[in-house]
């Protein structure tokens, strides 16, 4: 092999490296919810009352549904505890201001 080739071989694979590194680096962004158009969030705490269970809220901000779900690590499952429609509770003070 001549030092023409080997030298064009060396850059190639130098270049596909910086590729691989870049492609490793740079974060990503999540691709989930590709066939809905709804947009999802979740925050998480710890509840006052209830020391051995987190709180889980998510939320559609499209629809305005929020769920609330405690996590009980001692049966490993999600349980939900309650849910609201914000859109439709916005619009029902809305209606009972004077």
């Amino acid at each position: 092999m001549n030092r023409q080739a080997l030298r064009a071989l060396v850059v190639i694979n130098l270049v596909l490296l910086v590729m691989l590194l870049l492609v490793m680096v740079v974060p990503q962004s999540a691709s989930a919810q590709l066939r809905g158009r709804d947009i999802y969030t979740m925050v998480a705490g710890q509840t006052q009352e209830r020391t051995s269970q987190d709180l889980i809220y998510v939320a559609n901000l499209t629809s305005g549904d929020v769920v609330s779900l405690i996590y009980e690590s001692e049966n490993d499952k999600l349980v939900i505890i309650g849910r609201l429609n914000f859109s439709r509770e916005l619009e029902a003070s809305v209606r009972r201001r004077p």
